[in-house]
């Protein structure tokens, strides 16, 4: 069996390095729209071909890990039945979804360190 069986189904960025021929470490800064590295548009464009020919998306939990930062807005709703905090939390969600970002938002627990520890 060979090393390509073993790996998982979903397409990793080195996948696309060895079907475009470049560097994984290219793979990774294109993505990112990374500024401080010069990537020819040709590449760039074979690049991102490859991405969505393959079905590569970007690991949001690792790139949290590499940049330290999450990327998440939490809400903490002290009581769901008030009709202000539907409408709060739907209003609030919108932006997320077109910026990227996750929202949490945990139901109302009565001990506030068990609410704030959900969003650890």
């Amino acid at each position: 069996m060979s090393s390509k069986e073993h790996r998982s189904k979903k397409p990793t960025q080195y996948d696309v390095a060895e079907r475009t021929g470049v560097s994984q470490a290219t793979v990774s800064h294109i993505p990112n729209n990374a500024t401080a590295i010069s990537i020819p548009e040709e590449t760039r464009q074979r690049v991102l071909a490859a991405m969505a020919e393959i079905g590569y998306i970007p690991d949001r939990a690792a790139r949290s890990l590499r940049t330290n930062k999450t990327y998440t807005i939490a809400a903490i709703i002290p009581d769901i039945t008030n009709p202000f905090y539907p409408t709060f939390v739907r209003g609030s969600t919108r932006p997320c979804r077109t910026l990227r970002e996750r929202s949490r938002c945990p139901e109302h627990h009565p001990d506030w360190g068990a609410a704030i520890h959900a969003l650890d």
